[in-house]
């Protein structure tokens, strides 16, 4: 993890993926601004590849401003991004997220919080989603 650190400095794409990869199966709060930043700097195909490594970093995550952020982040995705099949994709994560906070409330307090403001996201996504396809998505969870 220290020679992953002083990689995060180089602007180069593909370092920036691999980086990303590895901190979504091993990293901690300690990386959450580079994995914050890169997340927030991918789009399109990238940003749907990506959701799913920055869900697995959250829940790696223990601090609740780390998880908040990370969790709106995801919201704001399922919210207003162009793909539509993005938008479904963040929804669905949305999910996982609320079930692994569920599965954590016991041992954490704030997990709990968590819980109630992903829920509180997958209603308000549920009830402003215009497109057929997504909406088409939440009768089958």
């Amino acid at each position: 993890m220290l020679i992953a650190k002083k990689i995060e400095d180089l602007s180069v794409r593909t370092s920036r993926e691999q980086l990303f990869s590895l901190y979504s199966k091993y990293g901690s709060d300690d990386q959450f601004d580079f994995m914050n930043d890169a997340y927030a700097r991918t789009s399109g195909y990238d940003r749907y590849y990506s959701l799913e490594l920055y869900s697995n970093y959250l829940k790696r995550c223990n601090t609740k401003p780390a998880l908040n952020q990370g969790l709106t982040t995801i919201a704001d995705q399922a919210k207003s991004d162009e793909l539509w099949l993005s938008r479904m994709a963040a929804y669905k994560e949305l999910l996982v997220l609320k079930k692994y906070f569920t599965d954590k409330e016991n041992s954490y307090a704030d997990f709990n919080s968590l819980k109630l403001k992903a829920d509180e996201y997958i209603n308000d996504i549920k009830s402003s989603e215009k497109d057929s396809r997504v909406k088409k998505s939440f009768d089958s969870n």
